[in-house]
């Protein structure tokens, strides 16, 4: 089976991103969005470039939306979209994102799980937010996110404190 001009060119483009060269990576997923408009993958980098890069949330959400409903299997666009949520402290409508994306086959769980964390901690609801962080540890096997998420827990126990 050989990749198809839009795999390809969107292989390029991540590792573009990865290298760090994000002007460039833009360029790339651009080109590919306007060659192959429903290759949502290349939309669901665009809108993380816009979203974390250069600060534009009007397009990132345009961007996310398109790579939702264009590539549905693609399940990190919605959790991209999912932080684009808790950024703009958009509460309901991120729970109820969540919520159906936690039932969609091959969505990373301990993702979905950590930003319902995260939400209910910005919402200062502690102790929902450990349950949150401490079901995203049960899903995970790296070492690395465990830590992380074991840190939002003391950040929580912390926090309660001071509430």
């Amino acid at each position: 089976m050989s990749l198809s001009d839009s795999e390809k060119l969107f292989f390029k483009a991540v590792s573009t991103f990865k290298e760090g060269d994000i002007v460039a990576a833009a360029d790339l997923f651009s080109e590919l969005a306007e060659k192959y408009p429903d290759f949502g993958k290349a939309h669901g980098y665009l809108g993380l470039l816009y979203f974390n890069h250069f600060k534009d949330s009007v397009l990132a959400e345009e961007d996310f939306k398109n790579a939702i409903s264009s590539s549905p299997e693609f399940t990190d666009s919605y959790l991209f979209y999912a932080a684009l949520l808790l950024s703009q402290e958009r509460f309901a409508e991120m729970n109820a994102h969540l919520n159906k994306v936690s039932e969609i086959p091959g969505v990373n769980k301990n993702t979905v799980y950590e930003l319902f964390g995260r939400m209910n901690e910005r919402m200062e609801k502690y102790d929902e937010a450990t349950d949150y962080y401490k079901k995203a540890i049960k899903y995970t096997f790296s070492d690395e996110d465990i830590a992380l998420y074991e840190k939002a827990i003391a950040r929580c126990n912390t926090k309660k404190k001071y509430v």
